[in-house]
Protein backbone atom coordinates (compact mmCIF):
# COMPACT_ATOMS: atom_id res chain seq x y z
CA UNK A 1 0.00 0.00 0.00
CA UNK A 2 1.56 3.17 -0.49
CA UNK A 3 1.50 6.31 1.66
CA UNK A 4 -1.67 8.14 1.80
CA UNK A 5 -0.38 10.92 4.07
CA UNK A 6 2.64 13.38 3.32
CA UNK A 7 3.92 15.80 5.60
CA UNK A 8 3.60 19.56 4.84
CA UNK A 9 5.94 21.22 7.39
CA UNK A 10 7.81 19.75 10.12
CA UNK A 11 8.44 22.15 13.45
CA UNK A 12 8.62 21.91 17.18
CA UNK A 13 6.84 23.06 20.10
CA UNK A 14 8.52 24.34 23.94
CA UNK A 15 6.46 25.06 26.23
CA UNK A 16 5.36 28.29 26.80
CA UNK A 17 6.99 30.23 29.69
CA UNK A 18 3.44 30.60 31.76
CA UNK A 19 3.25 31.51 36.07
CA UNK A 20 2.84 27.05 35.74
CA UNK A 21 6.41 27.02 34.31
CA UNK A 22 8.96 25.46 36.73
CA UNK A 23 11.59 28.12 38.05
CA UNK A 24 14.99 28.11 36.31
CA UNK A 25 16.68 25.18 38.25
CA UNK A 26 13.90 23.67 39.68
CA UNK A 27 14.45 20.14 40.92
CA UNK A 28 13.84 17.35 39.04
CA UNK A 29 14.86 18.36 35.47
CA UNK A 30 15.97 15.15 35.25
CA UNK A 31 13.97 12.57 36.23
CA UNK A 32 15.50 9.01 36.63
CA UNK A 33 13.43 5.85 35.67
CA UNK A 34 12.50 3.39 38.00
CA UNK A 35 13.08 -0.32 37.52
CA UNK A 36 9.20 -0.52 36.41
CA UNK A 37 9.80 2.18 32.92
CA UNK A 38 12.86 -0.26 32.05
CA UNK A 39 10.20 -2.99 31.60
CA UNK A 40 8.80 -1.12 28.58
CA UNK A 41 12.12 1.24 27.19
CA UNK A 42 11.74 -0.87 24.33
CA UNK A 43 8.49 -1.07 23.63
CA UNK A 44 6.41 0.77 20.61
CA UNK A 45 5.13 4.24 21.49
CA UNK A 46 1.42 4.92 22.87
CA UNK A 47 -0.13 6.34 19.77
CA UNK A 48 -3.72 7.87 19.93
CA UNK A 49 -5.67 9.11 17.12
CA UNK A 50 -9.14 11.58 17.23
CA UNK A 51 -10.75 12.49 14.47
CA UNK A 52 -12.86 15.54 14.32
CA UNK A 53 -15.51 16.72 11.42
CA UNK A 54 -17.62 19.41 11.16
CA UNK A 55 -18.30 22.39 9.06
CA UNK A 56 -17.95 24.95 11.79
CA UNK A 57 -14.04 23.39 11.64
CA UNK A 58 -11.68 26.59 11.14
CA UNK A 59 -9.22 26.74 8.15
CA UNK A 60 -6.50 24.65 8.49
CA UNK A 61 -3.78 27.38 9.22
CA UNK A 62 -6.15 29.23 11.56
CA UNK A 63 -6.35 25.47 13.59
CA UNK A 64 -2.62 24.87 13.19
CA UNK A 65 -1.92 27.91 15.32
CA UNK A 66 -4.53 27.12 18.22
CA UNK A 67 -3.07 24.00 18.12
CA UNK A 68 0.58 25.14 18.26
CA UNK A 69 -0.41 27.61 21.36
CA UNK A 70 -2.76 25.76 23.29
CA UNK A 71 0.48 22.67 22.96
CA UNK A 72 3.44 25.20 24.27
CA UNK A 73 0.62 26.55 27.13
CA UNK A 74 -0.28 22.84 28.08
CA UNK A 75 3.63 21.53 27.61
CA UNK A 76 4.31 24.28 30.54
CA UNK A 77 2.85 21.99 32.75
CA UNK A 78 3.47 18.68 31.67
CA UNK A 79 7.36 19.83 31.19
CA UNK A 80 8.43 15.88 30.80
CA UNK A 81 6.73 15.08 27.36
CA UNK A 82 8.68 17.75 26.17
CA UNK A 83 11.87 16.33 27.40
CA UNK A 84 13.99 13.11 25.99
CA UNK A 85 14.38 9.63 27.26
CA UNK A 86 18.50 9.61 27.34
CA UNK A 87 21.66 8.92 29.46
CA UNK A 88 21.91 11.74 32.10
CA UNK A 89 25.04 14.26 31.79
CA UNK A 90 26.68 13.49 34.65
CA UNK A 91 27.30 9.77 34.17
CA UNK A 92 26.82 8.90 37.17
CA UNK A 93 25.49 5.45 36.67
CA UNK A 94 21.82 6.09 36.81
CA UNK A 95 21.30 4.44 33.35
CA UNK A 96 18.23 6.02 31.80
CA UNK A 97 16.40 9.21 32.46
CA UNK A 98 13.93 11.24 31.30
CA UNK A 99 16.09 14.34 30.43
CA UNK A 100 13.68 17.73 30.63
CA UNK A 101 16.22 20.15 31.65
CA UNK A 102 16.37 23.22 30.07
CA UNK A 103 18.69 22.29 27.80
CA UNK A 104 17.49 19.46 26.59
CA UNK A 105 14.03 20.65 25.85
CA UNK A 106 16.40 23.55 23.59
CA UNK A 107 17.51 21.56 21.93
CA UNK A 108 14.39 19.59 21.13
CA UNK A 109 10.38 20.05 21.67
CA UNK A 110 7.78 18.20 20.45
CA UNK A 111 7.93 17.45 16.87
CA UNK A 112 4.89 19.06 15.35
CA UNK A 113 3.79 17.96 12.02
CA UNK A 114 1.21 18.96 9.49
CA UNK A 115 -0.10 16.84 7.21
CA UNK A 116 -2.36 15.66 4.33
CA UNK A 117 -4.31 13.19 3.47
CA UNK A 118 -4.94 11.84 0.05
CA UNK A 119 -8.54 12.18 0.22
CA UNK A 120 -11.49 14.33 0.66
CA UNK A 121 -13.16 15.41 4.21
CA UNK A 122 -16.37 12.41 3.52
CA UNK A 123 -12.74 10.00 2.58
CA UNK A 124 -11.61 10.90 6.29
CA UNK A 125 -15.24 10.81 8.37
CA UNK A 126 -15.26 7.39 6.89
CA UNK A 127 -12.27 6.19 8.09
CA UNK A 128 -13.13 6.81 11.80
CA UNK A 129 -16.45 5.30 11.08
CA UNK A 130 -15.22 2.36 9.45
CA UNK A 131 -16.51 -0.89 11.83
CA UNK A 132 -13.11 -2.26 10.53
CA UNK A 133 -10.48 0.01 11.13
CA UNK A 134 -7.79 0.80 8.08
CA UNK A 135 -4.42 -0.02 10.47
CA UNK A 136 -2.41 1.03 7.27
CA UNK A 137 -4.22 4.84 7.06
CA UNK A 138 -4.51 4.95 11.01
CA UNK A 139 -0.55 4.32 11.12
CA UNK A 140 0.34 6.66 8.40
CA UNK A 141 -1.86 9.12 10.57
CA UNK A 142 -0.03 8.99 13.47
CA UNK A 143 3.46 10.70 14.04
CA UNK A 144 6.37 8.57 13.97
CA UNK A 145 8.39 8.44 17.26
CA UNK A 146 11.79 6.15 17.21
CA UNK A 147 12.15 3.91 20.31
CA UNK A 148 14.39 1.22 21.13
CA UNK A 149 17.17 2.51 19.39
CA UNK A 150 19.73 4.92 19.68
CA UNK A 151 19.87 7.61 22.45
CA UNK A 152 18.70 10.45 23.27
CA UNK A 153 14.74 9.67 22.24
CA UNK A 154 12.23 11.82 21.71
CA UNK A 155 9.23 11.72 24.51
CA UNK A 156 6.10 12.91 22.45
CA UNK A 157 5.15 13.50 18.68
CA UNK A 158 2.46 15.50 17.28
CA UNK A 159 0.74 15.37 13.65
CA UNK A 160 -2.05 17.19 12.68
CA UNK A 161 -3.93 15.73 9.37
CA UNK A 162 -6.05 17.51 6.89
CA UNK A 163 -7.38 15.82 3.70
CA UNK A 164 -6.44 17.07 0.53
CA UNK A 165 -9.68 18.49 -0.35
CA UNK A 166 -11.59 19.65 2.45
CA UNK A 167 -15.29 20.87 3.02
CA UNK A 168 -16.24 24.53 1.61
CA UNK A 169 -13.08 25.31 -0.37
CA UNK A 170 -12.59 28.97 -0.53
CA UNK A 171 -10.64 29.62 2.08
CA UNK A 172 -13.41 27.92 4.47
CA UNK A 173 -13.38 25.11 6.89
CA UNK A 174 -11.47 22.08 6.48
CA UNK A 175 -14.65 19.52 7.18
CA UNK A 176 -12.20 16.98 9.00
CA UNK A 177 -8.85 16.81 10.39
CA UNK A 178 -6.90 14.07 12.60
CA UNK A 179 -4.96 14.68 15.57
CA UNK A 180 -2.43 12.16 16.26
CA UNK A 181 -0.11 11.85 19.04
CA UNK A 182 2.91 9.56 19.79
CA UNK A 183 4.09 8.89 22.82
CA UNK A 184 7.31 7.22 25.23
CA UNK A 185 6.40 4.63 26.75
CA UNK A 186 8.43 5.19 29.46
CA UNK A 187 7.29 8.84 30.02
CA UNK A 188 4.66 8.61 31.86
CA UNK A 189 1.43 5.83 32.20
CA UNK A 190 -1.58 5.68 30.36
CA UNK A 191 -3.87 7.85 32.46
CA UNK A 192 -1.39 10.80 32.77
CA UNK A 193 -1.48 10.64 28.78
CA UNK A 194 -5.27 11.56 29.03
CA UNK A 195 -4.26 13.67 31.32
CA UNK A 196 -2.50 15.67 29.14
CA UNK A 197 -5.07 15.07 26.20
CA UNK A 198 -7.59 16.59 28.62
CA UNK A 199 -5.68 19.39 29.71
CA UNK A 200 -4.34 20.47 25.91
CA UNK A 201 -8.18 20.06 24.82
CA UNK A 202 -9.09 22.86 27.63
CA UNK A 203 -6.26 25.01 26.57
CA UNK A 204 -7.38 24.85 22.85
CA UNK A 205 -10.74 26.04 23.63
CA UNK A 206 -9.43 28.98 25.78
CA UNK A 207 -9.42 27.20 29.36
CA UNK A 208 -7.23 25.85 31.44
CA UNK A 209 -6.33 23.11 33.96
CA UNK A 210 -8.26 24.49 36.59
CA UNK A 211 -11.64 24.19 34.52
CA UNK A 212 -11.15 20.20 34.01
CA UNK A 213 -10.89 19.64 37.59
CA UNK A 214 -6.83 18.12 36.63
CA UNK A 215 -4.36 18.86 39.31
CA UNK A 216 -0.61 19.44 38.00
CA UNK A 217 1.04 15.98 37.25
CA UNK A 218 3.54 14.24 39.32
CA UNK A 219 6.55 12.20 37.36
CA UNK A 220 9.26 11.58 40.03
CA UNK A 221 10.19 8.21 40.66
CA UNK A 222 11.76 8.62 43.97
CA UNK A 223 9.52 6.85 46.42
CA UNK A 224 10.44 3.51 43.90
CA UNK A 225 13.49 4.54 43.78
CA UNK A 226 14.59 4.40 47.07
CA UNK A 227 14.03 0.40 47.31
CA UNK A 228 17.50 -0.82 48.16
CA UNK A 229 17.64 -3.32 45.02
CA UNK A 230 15.69 -0.88 42.23
CA UNK A 231 19.24 -0.24 40.64
CA UNK A 232 19.99 -3.73 40.39
CA UNK A 233 16.61 -4.77 39.13
CA UNK A 234 16.28 -1.87 36.65
CA UNK A 235 19.86 -3.31 35.29
CA UNK A 236 18.73 -6.64 34.89
CA UNK A 237 15.32 -5.89 33.50
CA UNK A 238 17.05 -3.93 31.11
CA UNK A 239 19.53 -6.63 30.19
CA UNK A 240 16.21 -9.11 29.75
CA UNK A 241 14.16 -6.58 28.06
CA UNK A 242 16.17 -4.59 25.69
CA UNK A 243 19.39 -6.05 25.53
CA UNK A 244 20.86 -3.63 23.23
CA UNK A 245 20.18 -0.56 25.29
CA UNK A 246 23.07 -1.81 28.51
CA UNK A 247 26.02 -1.50 25.28
CA UNK A 248 23.86 1.61 24.15
CA UNK A 249 24.06 3.64 27.73
CA UNK A 250 27.77 2.35 28.17
CA UNK A 251 28.58 4.09 24.96
CA UNK A 252 26.79 6.82 25.56
CA UNK A 253 28.56 7.73 29.13
CA UNK A 254 32.14 6.48 27.18
CA UNK A 255 31.33 9.59 24.86
CA UNK A 256 29.74 11.84 27.65
CA UNK A 257 33.07 11.53 29.73
CA UNK A 258 35.40 11.99 26.82
CA UNK A 259 33.61 15.30 25.65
Amino acid sequence: MGSRVRALSVTHVRPAETSNSPPQGAAHTTIKLSLFDTMFIALTPIQRLFFYEGDDLPPFPDLVRALRSSLAATLAVFTPFTGEVAVPSSGDGVGVAIDCSPGAVSRGGVRFVEAEYAGSAEDVRRLARAAEHDAGAYAQLAPALAVGGALPAPALAVQVTRPARGAGGGGGGVGAVVVGVSRNHVVADGQALWEFIRAWAAAARGGSMAGTGLAAPTFDRAAINRHPKAEEVARKFLRIFAPAFPTEITRRIKLLQTS
